[in-house]
């Protein structure tokens, strides 16, 4: 067999450069985000419990909540896109439907036995955290209302309009009924732009620009965000600072999920490292930015304390002016939180959430949302110990859920998957596969060669043994320049620590989304 050409060889001829010159990067399974998950449900469960008063957790929790969802759903959405030529929305629905309603439903139907089964008690409507009672229990109606309020997801109008009172056993679900009201308007509008987008594309005289339609739509969202942020604003000046107009809306909530999903294109598309490239390059010779773990560690963690003070301030903020800056911080830097750990997950603060411990609790926390809130309800007045059988509870129901509900609606979900979402062979793969025992995350100097040389590898090593010489050269290189610039800027030629980027389950499958 011949030498398996080397990048320079293939220079020095005048030969084009392999593969395409910008390939879609797949977001595969990353155990961080499982656990920045989790650590969103453990600030939730401390702000309803009481516990933390001074950092207001719960509402900062809810931004982080929503920029997850923005961004793995835009990104599952703009994958399907590439992978299969376009998005069908009845499987994206179905999907969703198998992975919310089941686990929804069977939390439902426990609830609505025990309110009524104990209608004439207080403790089942009580809420956490408020002293007291009420005399009684809810009337059946009232029972079968607020169930179809959140089976229907519009629980969070019927909270904004009156019903906020009555509405407290389930008042924790609001955020269910904003997601669904969100996918069900960003997943057509992602469909409808990315489509147009490849329509102007060839219709272009040169047709270039492959990143058309993702353009287009990271416009949209920001207008979108400036849209859902001024209608915030504007609610706070004209009403209060209080006003559950803005806490429950979907369109003045709309904003951390539009903001994760622009950046998830941004992502995808490494248009995150070009701008760094291009500020690095800006600033001069005179000024050289040169990245570090250590540096890396340091913008995650300011990000993320940027992110519990602002729900901080946006909780206790009293003023016109104040609330609404705050508001506009919680909102952006959430979704700054979640991309700078999927750039940099081999910080400390990414390897404390990619803990089997931090992991586990992520993937099952969607039924811990459903359950903690009513178990809070329901134990509340027991004081600390209460809330401590509340969050074990909370766990035990959450593990039943998986497994007796929530697992077999998953085995029926993949059905749905597109068919071209799975990492393949094709030669144009993208580097970010579990098929190299090396990962890169790359920007800065050396940035083209690294990436070249992992198209290589990736495109013949199935195909041709000797395209592991590619693979050693990649660890060379890596040995050599060690780490780059921050955010995917890491060789780790080490398997063990290597972070399965393209793994054959992606967030699609997981049980968390």
């Amino acid at each position: 067999m011949p030498d398996t050409p080397t990048l320079a060889g293939a220079r020095s001829r005048g030969q084009a450069r392999p593969g395409p010159s910008v390939r879609l990067r797949k977001l595969g399974h990353r155990p961080v985000l499982d656990g920045l998950r989790g650590l969103a449900f453990l600030l939730v469960f401390s702000g309803h419990a009481g516990w933390l008063p001074f950092l207001r957790p719960a509402e900062t929790a809810m931004f982080l909540f929503f920029a997850l969802s923005g961004f793995l759903i835009t990104q599952l959405l703009v994958e399907e896109r590439e992978g299969t030529g376009s998005i069908r929305l009845r499987r994206f629905f179905a999907r969703r439907a198998l992975r919310l309603l089941p686990a929804l439903i069977a939390f439902l139907a426990v609830w609505m036995i025990v309110v009524l089964v104990f209608s004439g008690s207080g403790w089942t409507v009580s809420a956490p955290g408020k002293p007291g009672s009420p005399s009684g229990g809810l009337p059946p109606l009232e029972v079968l209302k607020l169930a179809g309020a959140v089976l229907a997801y519009v629980a969070n109008w019927m909270q904004i309009y009156g019903h906020e009172s009555s509405h407290q056993p389930l008042t924790h679900l609001w955020s269910l009924s904003v997601e669904e009201q969100f996918y069900v308007i960003w997943a057509p509008l992602t469909a409808l732009v990315l489509s147009t987008g490849a329509l102007l594309r060839r219709r272009s005289a040169a047709r270039r620009g492959q990143g058309t339609g993702s353009a287009l739509l990271v416009i949209v969202a920001v207008v979108l965000v400036v849209a859902s942020l001024g209608a915030a604003t504007w609610h706070f000046f004209l009403h209060s600072v209080h006003d559950p107009r803005v806490s429950y809306g979907t369109d003045t909530r709309a904003g951390a999920f539009l903001l994760g999903g622009a950046l998830a294109i941004a992502w995808s598309r490494h248009w995150i490292e070009r701008a760094g490239t291009a500020v690095r390059r800006a600033l001069g010779t005179g000024l050289r930015l040169k990245a570090s773990p250590r540096l890396a560690s340091i913008l995650v963690v300011a990000v993320a304390l940027c992110l519990l003070w602002s729900g901080r301030i946006e909780g206790d903020a009293q003023g016109d002016l104040a609330k609404s800056l705050s508001y506009l911080a919680a909102t952006v830097t959430a979704p700054l939180l979640v991309v700078a750990l999927v750039g940099a997950p081999l910080t400390p603060f990414g390897r404390v959430l990619s803990h089997p411990v931090a992991t586990y609790i992520g993937r099952r926390s969607y039924a811990l949302y459903l359950w903690h809130y009513v178990l809070l309800t329901w134990f509340h007045e027991l004081g600390g110990l209460g809330d401590l059988l509340a969050l074990g509870a909370s766990f035990l129901l959450a593990e039943a859920s998986w497994r007796l509900v929530e697992s077999p609606a998953l085995s029926l979900k993949r059905r749905f998957e597109p068919e071209g979402r799975l990492p393949g062979r094709h030669p144009e793969a993208a580097v970010e596969t579990d098929r190299l025992p090396v990962q890169v995350w790359v920007l800065g100097d050396g940035a083209d060669e690294l990436r070249e040389l992992g198209r290589l590898a990736e495109a013949l090593r199935e195909e041709h043994p000797g395209a592991e010489r590619l693979a050693r050269l990649l660890r060379e290189k890596a040995e050599e320049g060690g780490v780059h610039e921050p955010g995917c800027d890491r060789v780790d030629a080490d398997p063990r620590r290597r972070e399965v980027a393209g793994s054959r389950q992606g967030h699609g499958d997981d049980p968390a989304l």
